[in-house]
């Protein structure tokens, strides 16, 4: 194997690109990570979080450059985004430490970036440093305000159909957000046997199937939002029993 430095010369005398040199197919590559990424969300839609880890570590063996695999990696290595226990943090801390700063170094994409702040305040916290975890994700992470589809809404103006159209479809992403907080309240915060809690969610689900409609667009937003915490009770309901 030659030497990395000699890579531009041997291009050179015959006559070929590095990657043509290195028989690199980028394009090959490219559909091998996005098949990749296919199956990982396959795998993560089906809460098989087993799969999803043996699916990042293999690509992320074969491919520890691309910054797409490198999130979903170091993600994988702690189970997801959310109940992470902090001793499995710990276990990984020095991976995941060179992962996120390899990202924050040299990845462009946003959303990588800020998963790697994200990673880097979920190591703070279970090492014990909650309030420069907090202080971390204040300074790196936008606010509620801040977001693509609020910014969106404000391009057109209030009277416009544009904005109506927007408007309506945010309202009914937050009222969404607020039902799977309040299904997170009533399964994980209450001190409430199983069959308790579901009588809960029932309440929910009947109060939302009486709320008073207005317009036709308005039963559009009430039929997603039951169909949308009836969906969210039965998966948290079944995790519970």
């Amino acid at each position: 194997m030659p030497d990395i430095s000699m890579l531009p010369r041997l291009a050179y005398y015959f006559r070929v690109s590095i990657d043509e040199l290195m028989s690199y197919d980028a394009c090959a590559v490219d559909l091998e990570i996005s098949a990749f990424i296919t199956e990982h969300t396959k795998a993560a839609e089906a809460y098989n979080t087993k799969e999803c880890l043996r699916l990042s570590k293999a690509t992320y063996k074969k491919y520890p450059q691309d910054y797409r695999v490198m999130e979903l990696y170091m993600w994988d290595l702690i189970g997801g985004y959310a109940d992470n226990d902090p001793n499995t943090i710990l276990k990984h801390k020095s991976e995941l430490e060179q992962i996120y700063d390899k990202i924050l170094k040299g990845c462009q994409d946003d959303f990588i970036r800020r998963d790697a702040y994200v990673m880097q305040g979920k190591i703070l916290h279970a090492s014990g440093h909650t309030d420069e975890a907090v202080a971390l994700y204040r300074d790196k992470l936008p606010d509620w305000y801040q977001t693509a589809d609020q910014k969106t809404e404000q391009l057109f103006g209030k009277n416009s159909p544009e904005f109506a159209d927007k408007l309506q479809s945010n309202i009914l992403e937050l009222l969404k957000f607020a039902l799977n907080k309040i299904s997170k309240q009533i399964w994980f915060c209450k001190n409430l046997t199983p069959q308790e809690k579901t009588d809960k969610a029932l309440e929910i689900c009947r109060y939302l199937e009486n709320f008073p409609v207005i317009t036709e667009s308005d039963s559009e937003i009430k039929k997603e939002l039951v169909s949308y915490f009836k969906t969210d009770f039965e998966a948290k309901r079944s995790v519970q029993l």
